[in-house]
């Protein structure tokens, strides 16, 4: 069975262009260390073939993975890489973050962003 709790972190967030705003992504940066431990987060294998097709464009690269926009630049920081032009295609295994975690923070970063105003 299902929890609704499972349900509602699962939901799209509303209002996703606060994902490219400075202080939630000065928030993301501050979890990665979670990021990385938390239970969701998975390592996607990367065909090499696929890899060399988006040499330097991990966000093609991981848009093909099927990373959703608004979790692209923190799948990209979790990855060590700081600009998706970086990614090589050596490296054929990609760390992406579970989504429902990334939609619980981004909740609570648009709740205190909503008080604190």
């Amino acid at each position: 069975m299902t929890s609704v709790s499972s349900l509602f972190n699962s939901l799209p967030v509303q209002n996703t262009q606060v994902a490219f705003e400075d202080g939630f992504r000065n928030m993301l940066e501050d979890h990665i260390p979670v990021l990385l431990l938390a239970s969701g987060t998975t390592t996607q294998n990367v065909d090499p073939a696929v890899a060399y097709q988006f040499n330097n464009d991990f966000y093609g690269l991981i848009a093909t993975l099927g990373v959703v926009w608004y979790m692209q630049w923190i799948t990209m920081r979790m990855n060590g890489y700081t600009d998706p032009s970086e990614y090589t295609s050596d490296n054929l295994s990609i760390v992406i973050p579970p989504i429902s975690v990334i939609n619980q923070l981004l909740n609570v970063y648009q709740n205190i962003s909503s008080v604190v105003g």
